[in-house]
Protein backbone atom coordinates (compact mmCIF):
# COMPACT_ATOMS: atom_id res chain seq x y z
CA UNK A 1 0.00 0.00 0.00
CA UNK A 2 1.17 3.85 -0.48
CA UNK A 3 0.83 7.07 1.19
CA UNK A 4 -1.24 9.66 -0.42
CA UNK A 5 1.92 11.52 -0.59
CA UNK A 6 3.48 9.32 -3.07
CA UNK A 7 3.17 9.91 -7.28
CA UNK A 8 2.41 6.50 -8.01
CA UNK A 9 -0.18 3.77 -6.20
CA UNK A 10 -0.65 0.05 -6.61
CA UNK A 11 -3.11 -1.30 -8.48
CA UNK A 12 -4.13 -4.86 -9.48
CA UNK A 13 -4.38 -5.70 -13.68
CA UNK A 14 -6.07 -9.48 -13.23
CA UNK A 15 -4.68 -10.01 -10.12
CA UNK A 16 -0.93 -8.69 -11.49
CA UNK A 17 0.38 -5.75 -9.59
CA UNK A 18 0.69 -2.70 -11.80
CA UNK A 19 1.92 0.28 -10.52
CA UNK A 20 0.95 3.39 -11.87
CA UNK A 21 0.99 7.38 -11.44
CA UNK A 22 -1.51 8.78 -8.88
CA UNK A 23 -2.97 12.12 -10.93
CA UNK A 24 -3.62 10.27 -14.33
CA UNK A 25 -6.89 9.00 -14.89
CA UNK A 26 -6.96 5.52 -15.29
CA UNK A 27 -6.79 4.80 -18.92
CA UNK A 28 -4.02 6.64 -19.47
CA UNK A 29 -2.27 5.25 -16.32
CA UNK A 30 -2.11 2.07 -17.76
CA UNK A 31 -1.31 3.32 -21.52
CA UNK A 32 1.96 3.98 -19.59
CA UNK A 33 2.25 0.77 -17.90
CA UNK A 34 2.21 -1.10 -21.32
CA UNK A 35 -1.46 -1.96 -21.48
CA UNK A 36 -3.00 -0.57 -24.53
CA UNK A 37 -6.25 -2.54 -24.71
CA UNK A 38 -9.10 -2.80 -22.19
CA UNK A 39 -10.73 -5.41 -23.54
CA UNK A 40 -10.85 -8.02 -26.50
CA UNK A 41 -11.82 -8.82 -30.03
CA UNK A 42 -14.51 -11.53 -30.08
CA UNK A 43 -13.48 -12.35 -34.03
CA UNK A 44 -10.30 -12.73 -33.76
CA UNK A 45 -9.86 -13.42 -29.94
CA UNK A 46 -6.64 -11.22 -28.85
CA UNK A 47 -6.82 -7.30 -27.77
CA UNK A 48 -8.41 -4.62 -29.66
CA UNK A 49 -7.90 -0.97 -29.68
CA UNK A 50 -9.09 1.77 -30.94
CA UNK A 51 -8.88 4.04 -28.47
CA UNK A 52 -10.67 7.62 -27.71
CA UNK A 53 -9.56 8.82 -24.55
CA UNK A 54 -12.66 11.35 -23.95
CA UNK A 55 -15.18 11.51 -21.79
CA UNK A 56 -18.03 10.27 -24.57
CA UNK A 57 -15.57 7.53 -25.95
CA UNK A 58 -16.44 3.69 -25.95
CA UNK A 59 -14.16 2.40 -23.26
CA UNK A 60 -14.92 1.35 -19.94
CA UNK A 61 -13.26 -0.45 -17.30
CA UNK A 62 -14.69 -2.78 -14.84
CA UNK A 63 -13.84 -2.56 -11.30
CA UNK A 64 -13.96 -5.69 -8.66
CA UNK A 65 -16.38 -4.81 -6.49
CA UNK A 66 -17.74 -1.66 -7.80
CA UNK A 67 -19.10 -0.64 -11.06
CA UNK A 68 -18.15 0.00 -14.91
CA UNK A 69 -16.26 3.23 -15.26
CA UNK A 70 -14.87 5.35 -18.27
CA UNK A 71 -11.34 5.30 -17.71
CA UNK A 72 -11.01 8.58 -18.77
CA UNK A 73 -12.78 10.38 -16.03
CA UNK A 74 -12.25 7.01 -13.55
CA UNK A 75 -8.65 8.15 -11.70
CA UNK A 76 -6.91 5.83 -9.73
CA UNK A 77 -6.94 4.77 -6.08
CA UNK A 78 -4.68 2.05 -4.32
CA UNK A 79 -5.60 -1.32 -4.26
CA UNK A 80 -8.18 -1.67 -6.32
CA UNK A 81 -8.51 -4.41 -8.59
CA UNK A 82 -9.18 -4.09 -12.26
CA UNK A 83 -10.64 -7.48 -14.87
CA UNK A 84 -9.45 -6.83 -18.17
CA UNK A 85 -10.79 -9.47 -20.46
CA UNK A 86 -8.39 -9.73 -23.42
CA UNK A 87 -8.57 -13.53 -24.53
CA UNK A 88 -11.05 -16.59 -23.96
CA UNK A 89 -8.64 -19.68 -22.49
CA UNK A 90 -10.40 -21.80 -25.08
CA UNK A 91 -9.03 -23.87 -27.71
CA UNK A 92 -9.48 -22.54 -31.62
CA UNK A 93 -10.94 -25.19 -32.58
CA UNK A 94 -13.73 -25.15 -30.27
CA UNK A 95 -13.72 -21.58 -30.67
CA UNK A 96 -15.06 -22.24 -34.62
CA UNK A 97 -17.74 -24.34 -33.76
CA UNK A 98 -18.87 -20.65 -32.19
CA UNK A 99 -17.89 -18.69 -34.52
CA UNK A 100 -20.86 -18.46 -36.50
CA UNK A 101 -22.93 -17.51 -33.57
CA UNK A 102 -20.89 -14.79 -33.16
CA UNK A 103 -20.95 -13.45 -36.82
CA UNK A 104 -23.42 -10.73 -37.57
CA UNK A 105 -26.93 -12.11 -37.26
CA UNK A 106 -25.36 -15.63 -35.53
CA UNK A 107 -28.50 -15.01 -32.81
CA UNK A 108 -31.01 -15.24 -35.93
CA UNK A 109 -29.78 -19.12 -36.18
CA UNK A 110 -31.25 -22.20 -34.68
CA UNK A 111 -31.40 -22.16 -31.49
CA UNK A 112 -31.33 -18.58 -30.73
CA UNK A 113 -34.52 -17.75 -33.11
CA UNK A 114 -36.18 -20.61 -31.18
CA UNK A 115 -38.43 -19.52 -28.34
CA UNK A 116 -38.17 -21.96 -26.18
CA UNK A 117 -34.36 -21.93 -26.04
CA UNK A 118 -34.74 -18.49 -24.84
CA UNK A 119 -37.52 -19.94 -21.99
CA UNK A 120 -35.26 -22.87 -20.92
CA UNK A 121 -32.38 -19.99 -20.44
CA UNK A 122 -34.34 -18.08 -18.69
CA UNK A 123 -35.52 -20.63 -16.51
CA UNK A 124 -32.24 -22.23 -15.54
CA UNK A 125 -29.68 -20.07 -16.49
CA UNK A 126 -29.25 -18.53 -12.85
CA UNK A 127 -28.85 -21.67 -11.46
CA UNK A 128 -26.22 -23.20 -14.05
CA UNK A 129 -24.09 -20.43 -14.39
CA UNK A 130 -24.58 -18.63 -10.18
CA UNK A 131 -21.43 -16.22 -11.28
CA UNK A 132 -22.96 -14.31 -13.37
CA UNK A 133 -25.40 -13.16 -10.75
CA UNK A 134 -24.97 -9.12 -10.28
CA UNK A 135 -23.23 -8.62 -6.99
CA UNK A 136 -24.72 -6.04 -5.01
CA UNK A 137 -21.73 -4.99 -3.37
CA UNK A 138 -22.40 -1.26 -2.50
CA UNK A 139 -24.03 0.11 0.55
CA UNK A 140 -27.55 1.63 -0.50
CA UNK A 141 -27.54 5.08 -1.31
CA UNK A 142 -29.03 6.88 1.96
CA UNK A 143 -29.05 10.17 0.14
CA UNK A 144 -29.99 10.96 -2.96
CA UNK A 145 -28.50 13.71 -4.79
CA UNK A 146 -30.61 16.40 -5.79
CA UNK A 147 -31.19 18.19 -8.65
CA UNK A 148 -30.77 21.70 -9.82
CA UNK A 149 -32.70 23.79 -12.18
CA UNK A 150 -31.00 26.19 -14.37
CA UNK A 151 -32.91 29.14 -15.83
CA UNK A 152 -31.55 31.13 -18.26
CA UNK A 153 -31.83 33.31 -21.45
CA UNK A 154 -29.18 31.32 -24.20
CA UNK A 155 -27.71 28.03 -23.12
CA UNK A 156 -24.47 27.16 -24.80
CA UNK A 157 -23.77 23.46 -25.27
CA UNK A 158 -20.12 23.18 -25.22
CA UNK A 159 -17.01 24.67 -24.03
CA UNK A 160 -14.59 24.26 -26.64
CA UNK A 161 -13.61 27.99 -28.64
CA UNK A 162 -16.51 28.20 -30.59
CA UNK A 163 -19.04 27.54 -27.74
CA UNK A 164 -16.62 29.97 -25.91
CA UNK A 165 -17.30 32.78 -28.68
CA UNK A 166 -20.75 32.14 -29.27
CA UNK A 167 -20.86 32.50 -25.25
CA UNK A 168 -19.28 35.57 -25.19
CA UNK A 169 -20.88 37.24 -28.00
CA UNK A 170 -24.38 36.63 -26.62
CA UNK A 171 -23.32 38.33 -23.40
CA UNK A 172 -22.51 40.96 -24.40
CA UNK A 173 -26.22 42.06 -24.72
CA UNK A 174 -26.42 41.77 -20.96
CA UNK A 175 -28.70 38.80 -21.86
CA UNK A 176 -28.48 35.73 -19.00
CA UNK A 177 -26.35 32.92 -20.75
CA UNK A 178 -25.31 29.29 -19.58
CA UNK A 179 -22.42 27.69 -20.68
CA UNK A 180 -22.26 23.77 -20.43
CA UNK A 181 -18.92 21.67 -20.66
CA UNK A 182 -18.16 18.40 -19.62
CA UNK A 183 -14.17 18.45 -20.56
CA UNK A 184 -11.83 21.30 -20.43
CA UNK A 185 -12.93 24.85 -21.76
CA UNK A 186 -10.98 25.20 -24.66
CA UNK A 187 -11.65 22.34 -26.38
CA UNK A 188 -8.85 21.14 -28.75
CA UNK A 189 -7.09 24.43 -28.20
CA UNK A 190 -5.59 22.45 -24.92
CA UNK A 191 -4.02 19.99 -27.27
CA UNK A 192 -3.65 21.41 -30.47
CA UNK A 193 -1.19 24.91 -30.65
CA UNK A 194 -0.77 25.22 -34.52
CA UNK A 195 -3.70 27.86 -35.98
CA UNK A 196 -4.69 31.46 -35.39
CA UNK A 197 -6.20 30.76 -32.03
CA UNK A 198 -3.64 30.24 -28.79
CA UNK A 199 -3.72 30.38 -25.18
CA UNK A 200 -4.30 34.27 -24.98
CA UNK A 201 -6.20 33.70 -27.07
CA UNK A 202 -8.25 31.27 -24.49
CA UNK A 203 -7.60 33.57 -21.60
CA UNK A 204 -8.72 36.73 -23.18
CA UNK A 205 -12.52 34.83 -23.92
CA UNK A 206 -12.37 33.31 -19.92
CA UNK A 207 -11.60 37.25 -18.69
CA UNK A 208 -14.90 38.00 -21.09
CA UNK A 209 -17.17 35.71 -19.76
CA UNK A 210 -15.72 36.32 -16.23
CA UNK A 211 -17.04 40.13 -17.17
CA UNK A 212 -20.11 39.25 -18.84
CA UNK A 213 -20.86 37.32 -16.06
CA UNK A 214 -21.88 33.95 -18.00
CA UNK A 215 -22.89 31.21 -15.97
CA UNK A 216 -20.30 28.47 -16.92
CA UNK A 217 -21.43 24.56 -15.78
CA UNK A 218 -18.01 22.72 -15.94
CA UNK A 219 -18.08 18.86 -15.80
CA UNK A 220 -21.49 18.72 -16.89
CA UNK A 221 -22.74 16.83 -19.66
CA UNK A 222 -25.98 17.78 -21.73
CA UNK A 223 -27.98 14.78 -22.20
CA UNK A 224 -30.39 15.76 -24.29
CA UNK A 225 -34.06 16.38 -23.73
CA UNK A 226 -37.28 14.89 -21.93
CA UNK A 227 -40.78 15.62 -23.20
CA UNK A 228 -41.02 18.98 -21.06
CA UNK A 229 -37.44 19.55 -20.71
CA UNK A 230 -33.82 19.41 -21.43
CA UNK A 231 -31.50 17.57 -19.33
CA UNK A 232 -27.83 17.20 -18.13
CA UNK A 233 -25.69 15.51 -15.25
CA UNK A 234 -23.42 16.75 -13.72
CA UNK A 235 -20.24 14.32 -13.50
CA UNK A 236 -18.54 15.38 -10.18
CA UNK A 237 -21.44 15.38 -7.75
CA UNK A 238 -24.01 13.01 -9.84
CA UNK A 239 -26.83 15.31 -10.05
CA UNK A 240 -29.24 15.69 -12.44
CA UNK A 241 -30.03 19.11 -13.88
CA UNK A 242 -32.99 20.56 -15.90
CA UNK A 243 -32.62 23.68 -18.03
CA UNK A 244 -34.84 26.24 -19.30
CA UNK A 245 -34.06 28.51 -21.61
CA UNK A 246 -35.49 30.69 -24.43
CA UNK A 247 -32.77 29.86 -27.17
CA UNK A 248 -29.95 26.91 -27.06
CA UNK A 249 -26.61 27.19 -29.32
CA UNK A 250 -25.06 24.10 -29.99
CA UNK A 251 -21.39 24.27 -30.13
CA UNK A 252 -20.92 20.57 -29.97
CA UNK A 253 -17.62 20.45 -32.08
CA UNK A 254 -16.67 17.77 -34.42
CA UNK A 255 -14.39 14.47 -34.52
CA UNK A 256 -12.82 12.22 -35.86
CA UNK A 257 -14.04 9.00 -37.81
CA UNK A 258 -11.83 5.80 -38.36
CA UNK A 259 -10.03 4.87 -41.21
CA UNK A 260 -11.27 1.81 -42.73
CA UNK A 261 -8.38 -0.80 -43.40
CA UNK A 262 -7.33 -4.32 -42.19
CA UNK A 263 -7.20 -5.32 -38.92
CA UNK A 264 -7.64 -1.35 -37.87
CA UNK A 265 -8.53 -2.69 -34.19
CA UNK A 266 -5.30 -3.32 -32.95
CA UNK A 267 -3.92 -1.73 -29.77
CA UNK A 268 -2.32 1.41 -30.13
CA UNK A 269 -4.62 3.01 -32.80
CA UNK A 270 -5.93 5.71 -31.43
CA UNK A 271 -7.97 8.49 -33.27
CA UNK A 272 -5.60 11.75 -33.68
CA UNK A 273 -7.16 13.76 -31.01
CA UNK A 274 -6.77 10.81 -28.40
CA UNK A 275 -3.07 10.29 -28.82
CA UNK A 276 -2.19 14.48 -28.54
CA UNK A 277 -4.30 14.22 -25.28
CA UNK A 278 -2.58 11.81 -23.92
CA UNK A 279 1.02 13.23 -24.43
CA UNK A 280 -0.19 16.96 -24.30
CA UNK A 281 -2.90 16.51 -21.15
CA UNK A 282 -1.45 13.63 -19.17
CA UNK A 283 2.73 13.37 -20.38
CA UNK A 284 1.88 9.56 -22.08
CA UNK A 285 3.34 9.26 -25.35
CA UNK A 286 1.17 7.36 -28.08
CA UNK A 287 4.02 5.63 -29.10
CA UNK A 288 7.53 7.00 -30.96
CA UNK A 289 7.27 6.03 -34.33
CA UNK A 290 3.99 7.29 -35.36
CA UNK A 291 1.89 7.16 -39.06
CA UNK A 292 -1.13 9.47 -39.20
CA UNK A 293 -3.56 8.24 -41.29
CA UNK A 294 -5.40 11.34 -43.00
CA UNK A 295 -5.43 14.61 -45.53
CA UNK A 296 -7.55 16.67 -43.54
CA UNK A 297 -6.30 20.05 -41.31
CA UNK A 298 -6.31 18.10 -38.24
CA UNK A 299 -3.89 15.41 -39.55
CA UNK A 300 -1.38 17.89 -40.87
CA UNK A 301 -1.63 19.44 -37.93
CA UNK A 302 -1.01 16.55 -35.53
CA UNK A 303 1.63 15.39 -37.46
CA UNK A 304 3.41 18.61 -37.49
CA UNK A 305 3.16 19.23 -33.76
CA UNK A 306 4.42 16.00 -32.86
CA UNK A 307 7.39 15.85 -35.30
CA UNK A 308 8.23 19.45 -34.20
CA UNK A 309 8.18 17.60 -30.23
CA UNK A 310 10.75 14.51 -31.59
CA UNK A 311 8.46 12.14 -32.92
CA UNK A 312 9.36 10.04 -35.78
CA UNK A 313 5.90 10.78 -37.52
CA UNK A 314 4.89 9.96 -41.33
CA UNK A 315 1.29 10.34 -43.09
CA UNK A 316 -0.95 8.12 -45.02
CA UNK A 317 -3.01 10.63 -46.96
CA UNK A 318 -6.69 9.34 -47.33
CA UNK A 319 -9.02 10.82 -49.88
CA UNK A 320 -10.61 13.86 -48.41
CA UNK A 321 -8.41 17.25 -48.64
CA UNK A 322 -8.37 19.35 -45.61
CA UNK A 323 -9.16 23.49 -46.33
CA UNK A 324 -5.37 24.23 -45.76
CA UNK A 325 -4.05 20.97 -47.34
CA UNK A 326 -1.41 22.78 -49.73
CA UNK A 327 -0.56 24.90 -46.96
CA UNK A 328 0.02 22.12 -44.20
CA UNK A 329 1.79 19.66 -46.64
CA UNK A 330 3.99 21.60 -47.53
CA UNK A 331 5.01 22.49 -44.00
CA UNK A 332 5.23 19.11 -43.21
CA UNK A 333 7.41 18.14 -45.76
CA UNK A 334 9.42 20.96 -45.01
CA UNK A 335 10.30 19.26 -41.58
CA UNK A 336 11.24 16.16 -43.46
CA UNK A 337 8.04 14.24 -42.66
CA UNK A 338 7.43 11.35 -45.03
CA UNK A 339 4.29 11.40 -47.21
CA UNK A 340 2.58 8.62 -48.61
CA UNK A 341 -0.56 9.30 -51.25
CA UNK A 342 -2.14 6.94 -53.60
CA UNK A 343 -2.00 4.07 -51.40
CA UNK A 344 -4.66 1.31 -52.13
CA UNK A 345 -4.48 -0.66 -48.90
CA UNK A 346 -3.12 -0.52 -45.76
CA UNK A 347 -2.60 -4.15 -43.81
CA UNK A 348 -1.46 -3.33 -39.46
CA UNK A 349 0.61 -5.44 -37.96
CA UNK A 350 0.70 -6.88 -34.90
CA UNK A 351 -1.37 -9.07 -32.20
CA UNK A 352 -1.68 -7.29 -28.75
CA UNK A 353 -0.24 -3.75 -30.08
CA UNK A 354 0.76 -2.31 -33.60
CA UNK A 355 3.90 -4.03 -34.67
CA UNK A 356 4.10 -2.31 -38.12
CA UNK A 357 2.62 -1.64 -41.10
CA UNK A 358 1.93 -2.78 -44.57
CA UNK A 359 1.11 -0.55 -47.58
CA UNK A 360 0.37 -0.58 -50.89
CA UNK A 361 1.34 2.82 -53.09
CA UNK A 362 0.70 2.47 -56.84
CA UNK A 363 1.63 -1.44 -56.90
CA UNK A 364 4.39 -1.50 -54.85
CA UNK A 365 3.91 -2.94 -51.13
CA UNK A 366 5.92 -0.85 -48.62
CA UNK A 367 6.52 -2.21 -44.94
CA UNK A 368 7.02 0.81 -42.43
CA UNK A 369 8.49 0.11 -38.57
CA UNK A 370 5.60 1.80 -36.85
CA UNK A 371 4.14 1.36 -33.40
CA UNK A 372 1.50 3.90 -33.21
CA UNK A 373 -1.76 4.50 -35.31
CA UNK A 374 -3.12 7.79 -35.18
CA UNK A 375 -6.17 8.36 -37.13
CA UNK A 376 -7.66 12.08 -38.88
CA UNK A 377 -8.91 10.90 -42.50
CA UNK A 378 -12.42 12.87 -42.41
CA UNK A 379 -14.19 15.03 -39.54
CA UNK A 380 -17.98 14.89 -38.78
CA UNK A 381 -19.76 17.52 -36.98
CA UNK A 382 -21.39 15.75 -33.67
CA UNK A 383 -24.59 16.35 -34.12
CA UNK A 384 -26.63 13.68 -31.72
CA UNK A 385 -27.88 16.60 -29.26
CA UNK A 386 -29.14 18.60 -32.50
CA UNK A 387 -30.90 15.46 -34.21
CA UNK A 388 -32.14 15.13 -30.54
CA UNK A 389 -33.32 18.71 -30.88
CA UNK A 390 -35.38 17.87 -34.27
CA UNK A 391 -33.35 20.10 -35.86
CA UNK A 392 -33.97 19.01 -39.65
CA UNK A 393 -30.38 17.68 -41.62
CA UNK A 394 -29.48 17.37 -44.58
CA UNK A 395 -26.31 15.47 -46.19
CA UNK A 396 -23.39 16.76 -47.92
CA UNK A 397 -19.92 15.12 -48.35
CA UNK A 398 -17.83 18.01 -47.85
CA UNK A 399 -19.25 19.34 -44.52
CA UNK A 400 -18.67 16.05 -42.88
CA UNK A 401 -21.97 14.00 -43.67
CA UNK A 402 -25.52 15.06 -42.32
CA UNK A 403 -25.50 18.81 -41.12
CA UNK A 404 -28.20 20.48 -39.67
CA UNK A 405 -29.41 23.41 -42.24
CA UNK A 406 -28.23 26.87 -41.04
CA UNK A 407 -27.37 30.21 -42.76
CA UNK A 408 -24.16 31.74 -42.13
CA UNK A 409 -25.44 33.23 -38.94
CA UNK A 410 -26.25 29.33 -37.31
CA UNK A 411 -29.66 29.97 -37.32
CA UNK A 412 -31.56 26.92 -38.30
CA UNK A 413 -35.30 25.67 -39.21
CA UNK A 414 -36.49 25.70 -35.71
CA UNK A 415 -36.76 29.73 -34.58
CA UNK A 416 -34.64 29.03 -31.12
CA UNK A 417 -31.88 26.68 -32.26
CA UNK A 418 -28.85 27.91 -33.57
CA UNK A 419 -25.19 26.28 -34.34
CA UNK A 420 -21.90 27.65 -33.74
CA UNK A 421 -18.23 26.37 -34.84
CA UNK A 422 -17.24 22.99 -36.35
CA UNK A 423 -20.91 21.63 -34.82
CA UNK A 424 -22.02 23.35 -38.48
CA UNK A 425 -19.74 20.67 -40.94
CA UNK A 426 -16.51 23.34 -41.29
CA UNK A 427 -13.69 21.98 -39.41
CA UNK A 428 -11.58 24.72 -40.35
CA UNK A 429 -10.95 27.45 -37.08
CA UNK A 430 -10.47 30.29 -39.69
CA UNK A 431 -13.97 29.68 -40.71
CA UNK A 432 -15.99 28.62 -37.36
CA UNK A 433 -14.39 30.89 -35.07
CA UNK A 434 -16.18 33.56 -36.88
CA UNK A 435 -19.11 31.85 -37.54
CA UNK A 436 -19.67 31.19 -33.87
CA UNK A 437 -19.24 34.87 -33.06
CA UNK A 438 -22.20 35.38 -35.58
CA UNK A 439 -23.81 32.70 -33.97
CA UNK A 440 -23.71 34.13 -30.68
CA UNK A 441 -24.53 37.89 -31.76
CA UNK A 442 -27.91 36.81 -34.27
CA UNK A 443 -29.14 35.04 -30.69
CA UNK A 444 -29.19 37.20 -28.70
CA UNK A 445 -31.27 39.73 -31.80
CA UNK A 446 -33.25 36.72 -31.30
CA UNK A 447 -34.06 38.46 -28.18
CA UNK A 448 -34.87 41.99 -29.46
CA UNK A 449 -31.57 42.63 -28.52
CA UNK A 450 -29.30 45.23 -31.35
CA UNK A 451 -26.62 43.92 -33.26
CA UNK A 452 -23.33 45.86 -32.37
CA UNK A 453 -21.62 47.45 -35.58
CA UNK A 454 -18.61 44.67 -35.61
CA UNK A 455 -21.23 42.42 -37.12
CA UNK A 456 -20.73 43.50 -40.43
CA UNK A 457 -16.69 43.30 -39.92
CA UNK A 458 -17.17 39.90 -38.56
CA UNK A 459 -19.34 38.76 -41.34
CA UNK A 460 -17.02 40.56 -43.96
CA UNK A 461 -13.76 38.90 -42.84
CA UNK A 462 -15.96 35.32 -42.52
CA UNK A 463 -16.99 35.82 -46.58
CA UNK A 464 -13.45 36.42 -47.47
CA UNK A 465 -11.68 33.19 -45.63
CA UNK A 466 -14.43 31.49 -47.52
CA UNK A 467 -14.21 32.91 -50.74
CA UNK A 468 -10.40 31.36 -50.99
CA UNK A 469 -11.40 27.72 -51.07
CA UNK A 470 -14.04 26.61 -53.59
CA UNK A 471 -14.51 23.56 -51.86
CA UNK A 472 -15.89 25.21 -49.12
CA UNK A 473 -17.63 27.98 -50.59
CA UNK A 474 -19.71 25.70 -52.83
CA UNK A 475 -20.71 23.64 -49.64
CA UNK A 476 -21.91 26.85 -47.82
CA UNK A 477 -23.40 28.23 -50.72
CA UNK A 478 -25.39 25.02 -50.79
CA UNK A 479 -26.04 25.12 -46.98
CA UNK A 480 -27.34 28.74 -47.40
CA UNK A 481 -29.99 27.84 -50.20
CA UNK A 482 -31.12 24.75 -48.18
CA UNK A 483 -31.68 27.29 -45.45
CA UNK A 484 -33.84 29.49 -47.54
CA UNK A 485 -35.79 26.75 -49.47
CA UNK A 486 -36.68 25.00 -45.73
CA UNK A 487 -35.81 21.87 -47.74
CA UNK A 488 -32.74 19.31 -47.49
CA UNK A 489 -30.40 18.07 -50.50
CA UNK A 490 -27.51 15.63 -51.06
CA UNK A 491 -24.42 16.01 -52.11
CA UNK A 492 -22.81 12.70 -52.57
CA UNK A 493 -19.34 12.37 -55.13
CA UNK A 494 -20.00 8.69 -54.15
CA UNK A 495 -15.86 8.34 -52.27
CA UNK A 496 -16.14 6.43 -49.24
CA UNK A 497 -13.60 8.80 -47.83
CA UNK A 498 -12.29 6.62 -45.54
CA UNK A 499 -11.88 3.25 -46.72
CA UNK A 500 -8.69 2.11 -48.77
CA UNK A 501 -10.22 0.17 -50.84
CA UNK A 502 -7.66 -3.03 -51.25
CA UNK A 503 -8.10 -3.83 -47.90
CA UNK A 504 -9.85 -7.64 -47.19
CA UNK A 505 -13.21 -6.55 -45.67
CA UNK A 506 -13.29 -9.53 -43.27
CA UNK A 507 -10.30 -7.80 -41.39
CA UNK A 508 -11.65 -4.10 -41.56
CA UNK A 509 -14.03 -3.36 -38.66
CA UNK A 510 -16.47 -0.86 -38.94
CA UNK A 511 -18.04 -0.71 -35.01
CA UNK A 512 -15.24 -1.70 -32.58
CA UNK A 513 -17.86 -1.99 -29.96
CA UNK A 514 -19.63 -5.09 -31.51
CA UNK A 515 -17.12 -6.29 -33.46
CA UNK A 516 -18.78 -5.38 -36.84
CA UNK A 517 -16.88 -5.71 -40.35
CA UNK A 518 -17.52 -4.20 -43.90
CA UNK A 519 -17.68 -8.30 -44.79
CA UNK A 520 -21.07 -8.12 -42.39
CA UNK A 521 -22.47 -4.46 -43.61
CA UNK A 522 -21.96 -6.24 -47.26
CA UNK A 523 -24.33 -9.32 -46.34
CA UNK A 524 -26.94 -7.17 -44.51
CA UNK A 525 -27.12 -5.03 -47.49
CA UNK A 526 -26.67 -7.42 -50.39
CA UNK A 527 -27.50 -10.67 -49.08
CA UNK A 528 -30.48 -9.94 -46.40
CA UNK A 529 -31.32 -6.88 -48.56
CA UNK A 530 -31.70 -4.56 -45.50
CA UNK A 531 -31.40 -1.00 -46.90
CA UNK A 532 -32.38 1.66 -44.03
CA UNK A 533 -30.22 2.16 -41.64
CA UNK A 534 -32.31 1.22 -38.71
CA UNK A 535 -32.73 -2.14 -40.14
CA UNK A 536 -28.96 -2.35 -40.64
CA UNK A 537 -28.81 -1.28 -37.10
CA UNK A 538 -31.05 -4.12 -35.88
CA UNK A 539 -29.83 -6.68 -37.56
CA UNK A 540 -25.91 -6.02 -37.45
CA UNK A 541 -25.86 -4.65 -34.13
CA UNK A 542 -23.85 -1.58 -35.40
CA UNK A 543 -24.45 1.54 -33.36
CA UNK A 544 -25.63 -0.42 -30.59
CA UNK A 545 -22.74 -0.78 -28.24
CA UNK A 546 -21.39 2.02 -25.77
CA UNK A 547 -20.76 4.72 -28.31
CA UNK A 548 -24.01 4.66 -29.74
CA UNK A 549 -22.83 4.57 -32.97
CA UNK A 550 -20.86 8.25 -32.69
CA UNK A 551 -17.80 6.47 -34.36
CA UNK A 552 -19.41 4.12 -36.89
CA UNK A 553 -22.21 5.60 -37.96
CA UNK A 554 -20.91 7.68 -41.17
CA UNK A 555 -18.44 4.74 -42.22
CA UNK A 556 -21.43 2.18 -42.12
CA UNK A 557 -23.97 4.27 -43.94
CA UNK A 558 -21.50 5.23 -46.62
CA UNK A 559 -19.91 1.51 -46.94
CA UNK A 560 -24.06 1.28 -47.06
CA UNK A 561 -23.99 3.02 -50.41
CA UNK A 562 -20.92 2.15 -51.62
CA UNK A 563 -22.12 -1.42 -51.54
CA UNK A 564 -25.79 -0.67 -52.48
CA UNK A 565 -25.79 2.24 -55.12
CA UNK A 566 -28.22 4.11 -53.07
CA UNK A 567 -27.73 7.89 -52.10
CA UNK A 568 -26.79 7.88 -48.25
CA UNK A 569 -30.56 10.03 -47.35
CA UNK A 570 -32.16 6.42 -48.77
CA UNK A 571 -30.35 4.56 -46.69
CA UNK A 572 -31.33 6.90 -43.92
CA UNK A 573 -29.98 8.19 -40.60
CA UNK A 574 -30.21 6.28 -36.92
CA UNK A 575 -32.33 7.73 -34.03
CA UNK A 576 -30.62 9.85 -31.35
CA UNK A 577 -31.57 9.34 -27.62
CA UNK A 578 -31.35 10.66 -24.37
CA UNK A 579 -28.74 10.42 -22.53
CA UNK A 580 -26.06 11.29 -24.31
CA UNK A 581 -24.12 9.16 -22.19
CA UNK A 582 -25.46 6.93 -19.27
CA UNK A 583 -26.40 8.31 -16.26
CA UNK A 584 -26.64 5.88 -13.00
CA UNK A 585 -30.44 5.13 -11.90
CA UNK A 586 -29.86 6.66 -8.58
CA UNK A 587 -29.11 10.15 -10.26
CA UNK A 588 -32.58 9.76 -11.81
CA UNK A 589 -34.48 8.91 -8.73
CA UNK A 590 -33.09 12.40 -6.83
CA UNK A 591 -35.19 14.87 -5.55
Amino acid sequence: MTDDSEPYVDIYVNNKLVKVPRVLPIGAALYKAGIYSLEKSMRFNRPRGLMVFDWRGPEKIYVEGDFEYNPYLFKASDGIKIRIKLSTPLPKSLLKVFDGYLRVGGYNKWPFNRMWAWNIALKYVDDILPWNKPKYVKEPIKEYPKSINVDTDILVVGGGYSGLEAAYNASKSGLKTTLVEADSLGGHLNIYRHGMYNEDYLNKLLKGLKENDVYILGNTVFEGFFEDSAFGYKLDTDQLITFSYKVIIFATGSYEVPALYEYNDLPKTLLASAGLRLYYKYGVKPGDNIVIIGSTDRAFQTAIQLKEDGFKVRVIESFYKGFKYSELRAKALELGIEIYDKVSKITALGYDRVSGLKVVQEGQVIKLNVDSILHAPYIVPDIELIRMARSPLTFDIDLGGYVPIHDVNGATLVDNIFIAGSAGGVSTEEIYIRQAALAGLKASEYLGKSLPSKYDDILNELNEVIGKTPLYRNALNRLENAFKKKEGYVYFNGIHPTFYRGSDLRRTFVCFCTDVTLEDIKKTVTGMELRKMEHIKRYSGVGTGRCQGRRCFLNTLLAASMFTGLKPTEIGEIRSRPPYIPIPLYVIGGE
